[in-house]
């Protein structure tokens, strides 16, 4: 899980791939691109997982569920970097069950999580959690609401919760569906332009303007990519992000994490088939360049 930071000042990550991580969380900073351990000061830490839904709210990080490396997880937890604490949040109302590999959003004081995969079943139910209330419920589906999938990604724009994208436990897909979240209802996206492949598990994120979202790589059935789409928001037209000759682009991959701040686009890890990555890239937009970045080691924050 990744997110660019409360004043766009860092990229955070908790946990890790198949527990290859822990709970932890980790930023890089700005100017000295140095990775750093964020300091625990108190409160009940999230155990190990991979695949946690996760969204920043201001200074506080709220991470869902996930894989525990025994079975999937339903806990929520919330890492408040300004104190340095952690909290557990215990459910009230009608509370998501678990799953992992699925979205977590906010809009307008609530969170909303949308699908995952349980260890039986991929899902396709929705839920809002009033920031406020501290209160679960269950959004009643429409007749266009999305197929159960996990993997996809999803971003909030304007007032739409838009959902690219994703595996459904037999196929890789590529549509897209949109929330109107002043009806609470569903419809199906028709995208035009240079739509991506079916894929599940790649990186998206929005510009810093939030006008436009961006997906790199992903994994179709067969290969892992490392090709890179921006998506207009406003009229859903997708293209083709160009790399200029010479680029050192990101090698295939899926289960990354990337993050746009200022006119660069950072990604970050994930798994080739093979291994578990720890490498960086930044993508320039206005040199559209791909180069490797080499932080300086990881220090603890206290």
């Amino acid at each position: 899980m990744e997110h660019s930071g409360p004043s766009g000042m860092g990229v955070y990550r908790g946990g890790g791939l198949y527990g290859g991580g822990g709970a932890v969380v980790s930023a890089i900073g700005e100017n000295a691109r140095s990775w750093r351990q964020l300091a625990c000061k108190g409160g009940q830490i999230p155990g190990k997982r991979s695949g946690a839904a996760s969204v920043m709210v201001g200074t506080r990080l709220y991470i869902f569920g996930g894989y525990g490396g025994s079975g999937r997880l339903d806990d929520f937890y919330c890492y408040d970097l300004d104190e340095k604490t952690w909290q557990r949040i215990e459910s009230r109302g009608d509370a998501p069950g678990a799953r992992e590999n699925n979205g977590l959003v906010e809009h307008a004081g609530c969170l909303y999580l949308f699908g995952g995969y349980n260890g039986s079943t991929w899902l396709n139910d929705f839920h809002e959690f009033n920031l406020a209330s501290g209160v679960w419920r269950a959004v009643p589906p429409n007749q266009f609401v999305p197929s159960a999938r996990f993997g996809y990604v999803s971003v909030v724009y304007a007032h739409f919760f838009v959902l690219f994208g994703g595996y459904d436990g037999a196929t890789w897909l590529n549509d897209m569906y949109q929330l109107d979240f002043r009806t609470m209802l569903w419809s199906h996206v028709h995208a035009s332009g240079s739509i991506p492949s079916i894929r599940s598990c790649p990186s998206w994120t929005l510009s810093t303007d939030g006008a436009t979202a961006y997906v790199f790589g992903g994994y179709d059935g067969v290969q892992r990519m490392n090709d890179f789409f921006q998506c207009d928001l406003a009229t859903y037209t997708w293209s083709v992000v160009p790399a200029s000759g010479g680029s050192a682009v990101p090698s295939p991959r899926y289960f990354h994490a990337c993050a746009a701040y200022g006119r660069s686009l950072f990604v970050f890890g994930g798994y080739n088939g093979s291994e578990r990555l720890n490498d960086m890239y930044e993508y320039g937009f206005d040199t559209q360049l791909w180069r490797e970045v080499r932080p300086t080691p990881l220090a603890t924050d206290y």
